[in-house]
């Protein structure tokens, strides 16, 4: 299994990378994976522009040429994804946004299915959980199975002091709900990646493909739905969905068809 964490701290040594490596260090004790780090820090990763080209057009036509597309390879050949990042303001830190920001397109157009992805935030104080609700947010919306973020709030002190020794109590407090996510997540990796939708993703994909089906606009997302076979589908993906979803699905696809006459 092939692990990614993508890492928005800005300090070389900072509280969010000493959790991420407890938590590789739990993982390796169930299985034998493949965990790499990206340092967003450490990549040449320009400021969106907003110009929307990839929304609009296609994202090969972004004008930015840096190494945004060596992340995206990344995620693309691993198995599970870490989105890691401390609270700054009570947000992910400029480096991860500007990341998001420049993958808009993908939950436009998800790409990520059969991915298992979660969050880890590093706090020193309180708002973590807001962040780790975007993070899934996001997540879902490119495709991802998620498990559910946790934020970590480190003890009193460390939040911007490393040298501070976390005492026996507060390790243990932090290794749990690290011990906790680790299960939940390898469960996941080795469980059933394609699972059946919930109403209210099977809800914004019967709204988004009948948007596109029944739009007079020739667009890079209609185009994209259409390749896929995604206009006649329950789905992204195959699946089974009860006769309840599926009367549901179909009274949304009534009434897009009436509003796009």
């Amino acid at each position: 299994m092939k692990i990614i964490a993508i890492m928005g701290n800005i300090r070389e040594n900072s509280q969010t990378k000493k959790i991420i490596q407890m938590f590789q260090v739990e993982l390796e004790r169930y299985k034998q994976i493949d965990f790499k780090y990206i340092e967003l820090r450490k990549m040449n990763l320009q400021l969106c522009r907003g110009c929307a080209l990839c929304l609009e057009r296609g994202e090969e036509l972004c004008p930015l040429k840096d190494d945004y597309n060596i992340i995206l390879d990344k995620i693309k050949h691993a198995d599970g994804i870490i989105l890691a990042t401390p609270n700054y303001a009570l947000q992910v830190t400029h480096l991860l946004k500007n990341y998001l920001d420049r993958s808009a397109y993908i939950m436009h157009r998800p790409i990520f299915f059969g991915k298992v992805f979660t969050s880890i935030v590093a706090q020193g104080a309180y708002g973590g959980e807001s962040i780790n609700k975007y993070l899934d947010s996001v997540s879902s919306m490119i495709g991802g199975v998620v498990i559910k973020g946790i934020t970590i709030t480190v003890p009193e002190g460390s939040a911007y002091n490393n040298r501070n020794v976390w005492s026996d109590l507060e390790t243990n407090r932090v290794e749990n709900s690290i011990k906790r996510l680790a299960r939940k997540f390898i469960k996941q990796l080795y469980g059933n990646r394609y699972p059946k939708p919930t109403l209210f993703k099977l809800l914004i994909f019967r709204f988004a493909r009948g948007s596109h089906k029944y739009s007079k606009c020739d667009n890079r997302d209609n185009k994209y739905f259409k390749e896929r076979g995604w206009f006649h589908s329950e789905y992204y993906y195959d699946t089974k969905i009860n006769i309840f979803k599926w009367a549901f699905g179909m009274l949304i696809d009534i009434y897009q068809k009436q509003k796009n006459k």
